[in-house]
């Protein structure tokens, strides 16, 4: 049993080293800009698609005529949550409070 706990544990030690060894010998290589490029250009597609369903499915009864519920979604952009977080997260709660609403919206974008 001795001996096999010993073995456990020089395998364990030349895992490790053999880890370092590799980690020392290769630099990590400087993020590149073409992976945020790629993430922003999805999130800004996301982002415009999102804002046409929206407008298309909430604007017209939280417009600023009707106000229902006391939303006001008309106007508002998704781009910019921080100029009205209050707006978007009674938004955000009603969504994931009535997951009907949110398939029936996530089967229109179909």
């Amino acid at each position: 049993m001795r001996h096999f706990s010993l073995s456990l544990q020089i395998a364990s030690g030349l895992g490790l080293v053999a880890t370092f060894a590799a980690l020392a010998q290769k630099p990590s290589a400087p993020p590149t800009a073409k992976p945020v490029v790629a993430a922003t250009a999805a999130t800004s597609n996301d982002a415009a698609s999102h804002q046409a369903m929206i407008d298309q499915y909430c604007v017209m009864c939280h417009s600023e005529s009707l106000k229902t519920a006391g939303v006001v979604l008309e106007g508002t952009h998704i781009d910019h949550v921080g100029d009205n977080t209050a707006t978007w997260e009674r938004v955000s709660s009603q969504i994931r409070l009535r997951p009907d609403a949110a398939s029936r919206l996530a089967a229109s974008r179909r």
